[in-house]
C-alpha cells in the first residue's frame, strides 16, 4: 500500500494505495487504519468522508500502544472532529463500535 501511495517501484496510485490500506485495515493493522483514515479525511483515492475518517482513526487509536503513533492519531481525530456536526460524530462512533476484524480467507 505504501508503495502505491509513494510511487516506490510502482506507478503512484492513491486508489490502489487505498485498496491495499483497506485490506490491511480490515485485518486489524492500526497503521493501515490510520493511513486509510487520512485518505478519507483528504479525499485521496477514496471519497472525502470525515465520518469514515474518524471511524478509522478511532479504530487505529484502540489498537496502538501509548506513545508517538497514538499521539498522531489523537491529533488527526481532533482535526477531523472539529469539522463535524454532532450527528456526524455520533455516526462515526457507531461505525467504530460496529467495526470488527475481517480476516482474509485464502
Amino acid at each position: 500500500a505504501a508503495s502505491y501511495a509513494a510511487g516506490a517501484g510502482v506507478q503512484k496510485s492513491d486508489v490502489e494505495a487505498a485498496r491495499w490500506f483497506r485490506r490491511a485495515a480490515d485485518q486489524g493493522m492500526p497503521v493501515a487504519q490510520l493511513n486509510l483514515g487520512l485518505m478519507h479525511a483528504a479525499g485521496n483515492g477514496v471519497a472525502k468522508d470525515n465520518v469514515e475518517a474518524l471511524k478509522w482513526f478511532e479504530v487505529a487509536f484502540r489498537g496502538l500502544p501509548a506513545g508517538g503513533p497514538r499521539m498522531d492519531v489523537a491529533r488527526a481525530m481532533t482535526d477531523v472532529s472539529a469539522k463535524m456536526t454532532r450527528e456526524q460524530l455520533i455516526e462515526a462512533k457507531q461505525r467504530q463500535r460496529a467495526w470488527q476484524v475481517k480476516p482474509e480467507v485464502k
